[in-house]
């Protein structure tokens, strides 16, 4: 496992997540996961239920 961009962040979270390194599809669902749920705004609905400001 290793860690994508670290110096790039898209964030500022203290949150990360780890993800076998060869295993293409898994990493290509997950992006497209984010991405849809970042879309709709369902990260920003489950920081400020679950995570205080």
């Amino acid at each position: 496992m290793y860690a994508v961009t670290p110096d790039i962040t898209f964030t500022k979270d203290d949150f990360g997540y780890m993800l076998p390194r060869d295993d293409v599809a898994f990493l290509n669902w997950m992006n497209l996961w984010m991405y849809q749920m970042h879309q709709k705004g369902e990260f920003i609905k489950l920081k400020n239920k679950w995570i205080a400001e």
